[in-house]
């Protein structure tokens, strides 16, 4: 199962729950505020794909399942599970962390139907050179933001890693995701699993976006990451489609060719038969 959600609720289309609500890529403000890319979009290499064709591609990608063995990740959590879904989250604003909304409460209505083991996230936050994986038993909340109330620079998410995991990702990739002992989670990361892991007793780990991939390179990757979900791991990418906090009309008013752009994404919907 793929899950798309902004966060409002999901309609059920095909086999898969996708929800790309308008309101996902407002601000706090009510006024558009184009959120970050996540897997599958990198706005910086990729010049007019279309965007259902590459959903379509990379929900492929992780429901197909790789084959390579997961010696040390069996170890660590066990036999095989039920499938676990990947989760594509417009995070938006992150005060959604520490305010009641309507996202919020639809994270928090997801979190409370899965129990998994451990969670890999993609935030579109974290672009490397190379792709890179967390590998640290506990990882810093990272506060990669400004001018937001300093109850939000508060919040920790206390979660746990997992070397394992890492070592596990590294392997399955041909060792083409490199460890990284310095990063954490950002909040693209912690602002939603907050919200539908609140207790953080389930260990996480990050993967970067990888700037000098391309987006088949990055569902190739997708589909070598596949079998995690077999065993009991959520995949979250976490993001939206573009970022232009710039161009943003905080005093009202909206431009143009963002409602054109923000009514066609609502209609580029795609799911797997």
């Amino acid at each position: 199962m793929v899950v798309l959600l902004g966060a409002s609720r999901p309609q059920i289309v095909g086999a898969f729950q996708i929800c790309m609500p308008n309101d996902s890529m407002r601000s706090m403000h009510g006024y558009p505020i184009w959120q970050s890319t996540a897997i599958f979009v990198l706005q910086h290499i990729i010049a007019g794909m279309n965007r259902r064709h590459l959903l379509t591609m990379l929900g492929s990608s992780f429901a197909l399942g790789a084959t390579q063995p997961l010696s040390v990740l069996s170890e660590l959590i066990g036999t095989p599970t039920p499938t676990m879904p990947v989760l594509y989250v417009g995070h938006g604003n992150p005060m959604n962390a520490i305010t009641t909304n309507r996202f919020a409460d639809e994270w928090e209505r997801i979190g409370k139907e899965l129990q998994p083991r451990a969670i890999v996230c993609v935030s579109a936050h974290w672009e490397t050179r190379g792709s890179r994986v967390t590998a640290m038993q506990h990882p810093k909340t990272i506060h990669d933001f400004g001018g937001f109330p300093d109850e939000l620079f508060r919040v920790q998410y206390p979660a746990p890693g997992s070397l394992e995991l890492a070592q596990d990702i590294a392997r399955l990739t041909h060792e083409t995701i490199l460890l990284d002992h310095e990063w954490g989670l950002d909040h693209g990361a912690w602002s939603v699993l907050k919200r539908m892991f609140p207790s953080a007793n389930i260990p996480v780990i990050q993967v970067s976006l990888d700037v000098m991939k391309s987006p088949l390179q990055h569902v190739e990757v997708a589909r070598q990451l596949s079998s995690l979900r077999r065993q009991g791991v959520v995949i979250v990418g976490s993001g939206n489609i573009v970022h232009n906090l710039g161009m943003v009309r905080w005093k009202g008013g909206s431009l143009d060719w963002a409602l054109e752009f923000d009514a066609a994404s609502m209609n580029q919907r795609s799911y797997i038969p």
